[in-house]
């Protein structure tokens, strides 16, 4: 008998968290916002800084709620 391995699978995101991503695409401009699926890790969100001295330069969470308050929190830092 052949053993095959089970294939890991994650989800994507729901629709309301794409919907979110894209408000925080919106919202967050100097930063490059995304999602990574992976089999190990399950869905990673991440933000880039897309320009010169944007700050945080890197966000890498599994909770979207933490990517907007970090977001959020470093705009509120600005003012």
């Amino acid at each position: 008998m052949t053993l095959i391995p089970a294939t890991r699978y994650a989800p994507p995101p729901s629709e309301a968290e794409q919907a979110e991503i894209l408000r925080l695409r919106g919202r967050f401009r100097r930063h490059h916002i995304f999602y990574v699926v992976s089999a190990d890790r399950g869905v990673r969100y991440m933000a880039h800084g897309a320009e010169l001295g944007a700050r945080p330069h890197t966000i890498i969470t599994d909770d979207l709620d933490e990517l907007r308050y970090e977001l959020e929190h470093a705009v509120s830092m600005l003012t």
